[in-house]
């Protein structure tokens, strides 16, 4: 979250991702993937919310 609200940087979001991933924690992924797809869409970041909404789902 410190990546998305703090740093406002996405890479430090795709690698908390990885990270969850690996671990097998999908419902962490989820809840990572739909924070950060409505914060890009706030942001007008579209391209990164769809992104975002694909990992999501």
């Amino acid at each position: 979250m410190e990546g998305l609200y703090i740093k406002n940087n996405f890479d430090l979001i795709d690698q908390a991702i990885t990270d969850l991933e690996k671990e097998g924690m999908d419902f962490e992924v989820g809840e990572l993937a739909e924070e950060a797809a409505q914060f890009a869409e706030k942001e007008g970041k579209t391209k990164l919310a769809l992104k975002y909404m694909k990992a999501w789902n």
